[in-house]
């Protein structure tokens, strides 16, 4: 299967794009390098130094087609996020939005929009969160973490005209030892 990573500089999307290239998988990395790092990189993957946000990431989508897209690019500092919260939402926000648009235009089959359970949930009273649980977070930059599953499940319902994708939803722990199914 072709797999587009975007973030598969950093730290969690490097071990992500290490288990897809073992299993056989043509990788493409997308990373703008911010702050992931080059020597992150798997040499048997393309990569493509491209800020999320950038029409160009778009653009790839549509040309490569890939079979799956797993999203890990975000902006993830807290205090840029109180300091920047325009910038934040552009990345996470918006930057999501163009890359779903993308999928859909290039019928991309599944899509894995990867958070950790933080950013989303917060601290639990009772037990861990599950992707049912409702955000709790006092961060500042929930909004901007949560959006994409709520833009996510809009733009998978938007999408009556074409083939429906298999939309999913993974942990970044649980995401290190997924692979998709052939």
């Amino acid at each position: 299967m072709k797999i587009v990573v975007t973030g598969g500089a950093g730290f969690i999307g490097s071990h992500v794009v290490e288990l897809y290239v073992s299993r056989g998988h043509e990788v493409l990395i997308v990373d703008s390098l911010v702050t992931g790092k080059r020597e992150n990189l798997h040499p048997k993957a393309r990569f493509f130094e491209l800020d999320i946000r950038d029409a160009k990431v778009a653009d790839l989508i549509r040309s490569e087609k890939p079979d799956v897209i797993n999203h890990h690019a975000a902006q993830m500092d807290v205090r840029k996020s109180v300091a920047d919260p325009i910038f934040d939402a552009q990345v996470n926000i918006l930057g999501t939005i163009e890359l779903l648009k993308a999928a859909r235009d290039a019928e991309v089959k599944k899509v894995l929009f990867v958070s950790s359970g933080g950013a989303v949930y917060g601290e639990q009273e009772t037990r861990s969160a599950r992707a049912s649980s409702t955000p709790t977070s006092s961060r500042p930059n929930t909004a901007s973490s949560s959006s994409p599953s709520a833009t996510r499940t809009s733009t998978a319902r938007a999408r009556t005209h074409t083939a429906k994708p298999a939309w999913s939803r993974s942990s970044a722990a649980r995401c290190s030892a997924a692979s998709p199914s052939p």
